[in-house]
């Protein structure tokens, strides 16, 4: 049998493991309660107390139990607990409102909580409570289950659309637009990684799934990510015949029906052509303008006396960018977690940011562990980089968490058989 279809390496069903199966199989189904919830407008959207929140509040509390006799990690989510709280506190007070301050600490609490289950996953590795393949394999189930959230609403027709009524994009039930974007188009280039290594022999079935899942969604990250996909599916294809009859397929299908496929293709991403034909430059529609909120936000911002002390700390999440003298009625991002983070936590959370990322790619060519890896890491930190949605998405972090676990366990094997 696959290795794959080898979900449990245990009998006994441990607190680990209950886990684990919580963090990936439970949590598509409880984001999904949310977005249905929010397309009945029985809550409204970034309202305190839906059920994907309560369900991370559980997880970050069962993270803390799971940390508890582990003292530095305890002391690492206490520190990072505090200086959030601080910060959002100390500027709430310009404005004197309660909802400004408990708004910042929700969204702030989303950076404690993959702090906390990064931190679990630690000792997972470390002490080898849960082993590899049951990550991969929790992770490979999850991407299923996601891709299959988004099909079977689009096949029964319900579900939201991803841009709004009359077009073709679909989000099934899920909360968020661009993090599922992301979440399966990097989901699908690590079960293209994961069904190769483990040699799993119908390893199309779920790449197509997922593809197709994906395509549903109809962004720009998701066509992007698709392509990537496909082509390291093509490349992983071990039949060489097989590998010679792809391309002349897929020629001969676009010549022979190329107006056809043009077609689908315009009604598919709509508002990718949309935005396209009415962008001034490419800069303007790769970046969806995400360069001019950078320089709206840093023309904007006040850095003048007491004021410079935010480019060290920071202003907390519901302040950002924005000054203690002007009216604010609503929470806004960046659209980049690079942004976001210089403007909640200032230089220090920047700091943070580039070791978390930037240590595990030095980490991984050091120790010459396989590119592919590297590059779905390296895709996943662009992405935070320039378009956000990573560091304060709950789909996210599910793929933070399974490639770091996954990769350093790779650069652990690695430097062990370079020092024998």
């Amino acid at each position: 049998m696959d290795k794959i279809f080898q979900l449990g390496t245990t009998s006994k069903l441990s607190i680990p493991l209950l886990f684990c199966y919580a963090l990936f199989l439970l949590a598509p189904f409880v984001d999904n309660l949310t977005g249905f919830l929010l397309a009945k407008n029985l809550i409204g959207e970034g309202s305190a107390g839906s059920p994907s929140q309560l369900f991370r509040l559980f997880m970050l509390f069962f993270s803390i139990y799971l940390l508890r006799k582990s003292r530095p990690d305890l002391l690492i989510v206490l520190f990072g607990c505090i200086y959030i709280f601080g910060i959002e506190f100390i500027w709430s007070l310009a404005y004197q409102n309660f909802s400004f301050f408990a708004s910042g600490l929700v969204y702030s609490l989303k950076i404690i909580y993959l702090i906390s289950v990064v931190l679990v996953f630690k000792i997972f590795l470390r002490s080898k409570l849960v082993p590899l393949v049951q990550i991969g394999n929790l992770f490979f189930y999850s991407i299923i289950i996601h891709a299959l959230l988004i099909i079977i609403p689009k096949l029964l027709g319900v579900g939201v659309s991803t841009y709004g009524d009359g077009t073709f994009g679909t989000k099934g039930f899920f909360p968020s637009n661009n993090g599922l974007g992301l979440f399966c188009g990097i989901g699908g280039l690590f079960v293209t990684y994961w069904t190769y290594s483990q040699q799993v022999r119908w390893r199309i079935l779920p790449f197509l799934v997922i593809a197709f899942g994906t395509i549903l969604i109809g962004s720009k990250t998701a066509l992007l990510l698709v392509v990537i996909n496909v082509l390291y599916y093509y490349i992983t294809i071990k039949r060489s015949y097989f590998k010679r009859l792809v391309p002349l397929g897929l020629f001969a299908l676009v010549f022979l029906f190329f107006e056809k496929i043009s077609e689908v293709f315009l009604m598919v991403f709509d508002v990718i052509v949309f935005r396209f034909r009415n962008s001034q430059d490419f800069s303007q529609f790769f970046f969806s303008s995400r360069d001019d909120f950078a320089e709206m936000a840093f023309s904007h911002c006040s850095f003048n006396g007491l004021f410079s002390l935010r480019v060290f700390f920071g202003a907390g999440s519901f302040m950002s960018f924005r000054n203690p003298d002007e009216s604010i009625m609503a929470f806004r991002t960046l659209e980049s977690d690079f942004l976001d983070i210089f403007f909640f936590y200032g230089v220090i959370g920047l700091i943070i940011y580039f070791i978390f990322f930037l240590g595990i790619i030095v980490n991984g060519f050091r120790a010459k562990i396989r590119p592919m890896l590297l590059l779905i890491w390296i895709l996943l930190f662009s992405h935070s980089l320039l378009a956000g949605h990573i560091l304060f998405n709950g789909m996210s972090i599910l793929v933070i968490l399974t490639l770091w676990f996954i990769i350093n366990y790779e650069i652990s094997m690695s430097n062990k058989e370079l020092n024998r």
